[in-house]
């Protein structure tokens, strides 16, 4: 289960995921993918994508330790 919000800017989407823990264990561990989505693009061109200011917190709020072990991809996308 998911939350997404999202706010827009020229030349830059802003977007918000609250992930809802389906069980009772509070730990990840190991190679998987935490969070993907999907863009679905409204005119031809393309655009390179940039993660920034990417946070993790727990559901008190509180930072999650270990964010820069984390392998955050960038690529393109492409409108044909």
């Amino acid at each position: 289960n998911s939350i997404l919000t999202s706010v827009n800017e020229i030349d830059r989407l802003n977007i918000t995921v609250g992930l809802i823990q389906s069980s009772n264990v509070d730990a990840i561990n190991g190679d998987i993918t935490l969070f993907s989505f999907t863009l679905q693009g409204k005119a031809i061109g393309s655009s390179e994508l940039w993660f920034q200011n990417i946070y993790l917190i727990d559901e008190n709020g509180n930072p999650i330790q270990g964010i820069d072990d984390l392998e955050i991809k960038t690529g393109n996308i492409t409108v044909q």
